[in-house]
Parts: structure tokens; sequence; C-alpha cells
């Protein structure tokens, strides 16, 4: 249960300590004293929307800590948390729009906070009534009362598989019309790289080879040019025979000039070194040959290589060979997705059927608690005389299954025998709303994980004796759960175990948001002023004081 509130910096608030009992608590306050300001920022530390907007003008951040008094020990280790005697959770807003959470001062995510914050409170709002307009809110209530956590669970991982192997199957068929998802295309392509045959051809060396072919006449004269230079018919004046020259001439200068061994050794080593390099321009001369038909198949490659190469934008036969994998693997892949889209039909309609048969277990387990959830929101609208309404809660088949199960719900009501059926969200008479709302939550708390429930004005629109009902059904409530009501009727605040009194303090330069503690005078005042207003009469105060509940 909530034992403590600690408000800095909110909206209106300076600073404020509250602190909760156990029970049936009545808020009260005139309108605009700043009640909805006290529950908006208990809507914050249990994981609400964060927004600047709610930071009191002047301060630099507004922080929100809220105590409780409860056993969550398995959701603290779970989420690795410290666990202490008594819970706290605080919410830290600042000027500059920085969020952060923190449980037992342990910094957590907002999305971890509102997971525990709604284990913790049942925080009912105007806007619950509106929820019901929603087919996920007015399903949720009927899970929450007893519907097989193992069915529901079986259901919603049986749809999961389902929409997954739709979205594949989507996946596949999106897309066989294009071009570059064609296996005839794709293969097209392939083929004519492959032609190619890159892996077994050096482009480079090709290209080369091609060259000389070209102008083999030319290369095959100058080399042989060259080596007549070195060794020719006319031995007086090649290189070879004047180099043999000049060995003679140098040995027998050495036999006078020992320096000229030196140069003896070199100019030896020069003409051996000539001696092999006319073989091998002779053999190179031999080698080359002119061929014009492999001229004209290494020009054709070469055109090929080119044409190729600027169809697909590339630079070089690399990039050409990296596009022929890149090709042959889509294609692999487009063989693979005909060959899954012939089995994928067959197990989107068995995982289909899956969820038929989990959804029609689940749709038979809600249809039970549905009419045990009428019967008894039916039982507390008697205790407040309306006896004569009439709850159904209809099921008709969806169009197609979806995250909540197999059907559409809807809650029909009438408050007489002689009115006729309309949906729960078109109930026209703001009272009927208020019981009819009042008798969901009552129902709801018997089975809710949260210790503690607010009533945000839910007792708006009615008055004398179903006032007193309505406050005789919180009192109820509060035997096994920690009720909070803001609550304008007197009869409710009159049977509340305590009293909070909400007023607005407007001082020379600012207003301020004040709560207090009322004692049992106190309290009396409080509720005579409810009852006479501005003016209290002693009639107001006698009748106060019979609508207190006994000390």
């Amino acid at each position: 249960m909530l034992a403590g509130l600690r408000i800095e910096g909110y909206a209106l608030i300076d600073a404020l300590e509250m602190e909760w009992q156990p029970g049936l608590t009545a808020l009260t306050g005139e309108t605009g004293s700043g009640k909805s300001i006290v529950l908006g920022a208990l809507g914050l530390v249990l994981g609400g929307r964060a927004d600047t907007s709610v930071i009191r003008t002047g301060a630099d951040k507004c922080v929100v800590e809220a105590t409780f008094r409860s056993d969550e020990r398995a959701w603290l280790e779970a989420h690795e948390l410290d666990v202490h005697d008594e819970l706290c959770i605080r919410r830290e807003i600042s000027a500059k729009g920085r969020s952060r959470a923190f449980v037992n001062d342990t910094p957590v995510s907002v999305a971890d906070l509102r997971s525990l914050g709604a284990r913790l409170v049942d925080l009912h709002g105007q806007e619950n009534t509106l929820a019901l307009a929603e087919k996920a809110h007015r399903i949720a209530l009927v899970d929450a009362l007893g519907v097989p956590q193992a069915v529901l669970r079986d259901y919603q991982d049986a749809f999961r598989g389902w929409r997954e192997k739709l979205a594949e199957r989507n996946t596949l068929l999106s897309g066989s019309g294009q071009a570059a998802n064609d296996p005839d295309y794709l293969q097209y392509q392939v083929a004519e790289i492959e032609g190619l045959e890159l892996h077994l051809h050096d482009a480079h060396v090709r290209e080369a080879e091609w060259n000389t072919l070209q102008h083999a006449g030319q290369i095959r004269a100058e080399l042989l040019e060259a080596h007549a230079a070195l060794l020719s018919d006319e031995r007086e004046s090649d290189a070879l025979t004047l180099i043999g020259q000049a060995v003679k001439s140098l040995t027998r200068a050495s036999a006078n000039h020992p320096a000229a061994e030196a140069l003896v050794e070199r100019l030896e080593n020069l003409r051996m070194e000539a001696v092999e390099l006319e073989h091998e321009i002779a053999n190179e001369a031999d080698r080359i040959q002119e061929d014009p038909e492999r001229e004209h198949l290494l020009g054709q490659w070469l055109d090929e290589l080119q044409r190729l190469l600027s169809k697909h934008r590339l630079n070089s036969p690399e990039e050409l060979q990296a596009l022929s994998a890149t090709m042959t693997q889509q294609l692999e892949a487009l063989q693979q997705r005909e060959a899954r889209l012939s089995e994928i039909d067959k197990e989107v309609e068995a995982a289909l059927q899956h969820v038929l048969r989990t959804g029609a277990t689940l749709r038979g387990a809600r249809e039970r608690i549905a009419s045990d959830l009428a019967a008894s929101i039916l039982v507390h609208l008697s205790g407040l005389k309306m006896g004569q309404a009439e709850l159904e809660i209809r099921w008709s088949p969806a169009e197609e299954p979806d995250a909540w199960g197999l059907d559409e719900v809807e809650w029909y009501f009438r408050s007489h025998p002689t009115s006729s059926f309309q949906p729960l969200t078109q109930v026209a008479s703001g009272g009927e709303k208020s019981r009819l709302m009042l008798a969901i939550k009552a129902v709801q708390s018997e089975h809710s994980l949260a210790r503690t429930i607010i009533l945000d004005e839910i007792d708006t629109g009615v008055s004398g004796h179903v006032a007193e009902c309505m406050a005789q059904l919180m009192e109820a409530m509060a035997d096994h759960q920690q009720v909070i009501a803001v609550t304008h009727l007197p009869q409710v605040a009159g049977r509340a175990d305590h009293h909070l009194r909400v007023s607005k303090i407007a001082g020379t330069d600012h207003v301020a948001t004040q709560v207090a503690q009322l004692t049992r005078d106190e309290r009396i005042q409080e509720l005579a002023s409810m009852l006479s207003g501005a003016q209290v009469t002693e009639a107001a105060t006698e009748h106060a004081k019979a609508l207190m509940k006994p000390a």
C-alpha cells in the first residue's frame, strides 16, 4: 500500500509531504484546489509521461517520490534490484527535459517503472471510462479476472507465429515483380560475365599479349637488330667482337700495369653478360611470331570485357567478378525463394489453424469469465440501487484474428427492462456511468495485484441514498485494498477512515497547493461545507455529524 508521497517543484506545489494510511481515504477540496495536481504527481512517479510543463515556475526540476509497504520481492529480484523493508520509487524531471527514474535508489527505465507502478497502484481516472471504447481495454478487463495465463500465452504465441509466417510470405512475394529479382534476368547477367572465364584468364596478361601481337613484326625486327648489334656476320663491328678485343688489349697492359687486372676482370664479366643477352634476345626474337587468329580472338575477348564493364558501370575485371559472385548469390537465394514459396502457403495455413484452435480455447475461457464478471457487476449494481439493470458481454467473430483473439467484444447495458440495450460507452446518465464503473472497479479490486486503488471522482453525478450506497461499497473495497477516493460527496468523505483536504493558498507573488490531514472536528466542518457551501449552517453541521463514520 501507499505509505508516503513527497512532491517538490511540481505544478503549484513547492514542497509537500503526505502520509497515507490503510483503509478508505477521502481526498476533498474545492474545484481548482489542486486535487488533480496531486494525482498527476502520483501518476508521474508510477511511470506516466514526462513533460517539462509540470515543473513549477522558477524550479530547476521536479521530484516525486512515493513509498510503499509492499512485498514485490519477486519483481525486484527479477530486475536485479535491492530489496528493502519499504519500496521507494522516485521520478525526476529536469527543466532541460531529462527524465530519470529510480527504484530503491537504483536507476531504472521508465518502462520498468511503469511495469512496477501497475503492480502497486490501480489509478482510475475519468479517462478509464472512455477507455472502455477500446476493444483491448474491454478484453483486458475480462482477462484480468481469471483467464488462465497459460491459455493467453498459447494464443499469443500461436498468433505471433502465424504473423511471422505471413510476414515471411509477403516478403517473398514483394520482390517477385522486380527485374533484379527475376531468376531469368540474373541467370543471363551471370552467364554473360562467366563467359569471359575471368577465373581462368588474367585480363591484364591478355591485354599485354594482344598488344604484343598487334606489334609483333616491329618488335621482332627491333629484337633482331639488337641481336645483330651484339653479334653479326660482320665480326669486326659487333659489340661482342669489340669487347673481346678490349679484353685482349687490357690483358697485355696488365703485364706491366697491375691496376689493369681489375679492369680486365670487369670487362670479362661484361662480355659474358653480353653473350647471355645475345642468346636471350635471339630466343625472344624466335618467340615473337605474328598470329592474326590469336590476335583477333584476344581482341574480341577484350572488347567483350570492356562492354560488360561499361554496362555495369565498373572499373576493373575484379569488380566484375565480384558482381558475378553477388548475382550468383542472389540467384541462389531466388531459387531458394521459389522453393520456399511452394512451402510457405502450407505453413501459413497450418499456423492459422493453430491460431484458430488456441483462439477457440481462449474464447471458451473468456465466455465463462465474462458471464461470471457480468453477474458480479450486477450484484454490486443492485447494491447501488440499480437492481433491474442488465449487463451482457457479447462476443462476435472478428474479420480475422488479431493480437487479442478471434472475436470482437462489446459490453451492452440497460438500466431497466423497458429500455433497450446499448453499448456501455453510450450510457447517457452520468450517475449510471459512475455506478457502473464503481461496480466494475469493485469486482476488479478482488482480483487485482495492486494493493492500492485510486478512484478519481468516480462518484460524479450521484447524490442522496445512492451516494451512501457508493460510500458503503468503497468502504467494503477498503477491507482488502487501500482505497483513495477523490470525491465531492460528503457521504463518501464521511465514511472514510481518513480525510485529506487539498487547498490552494494564494500569496502576494505566488499560488501554492497544500494538503492537510483533518481531525475529526475539522472533518465535520469540511463535510458541513460540502453540504451547505460557504455559509455553514447548524443543520449542515448536524447532518455532517450524522454522516461521519463512528469513531
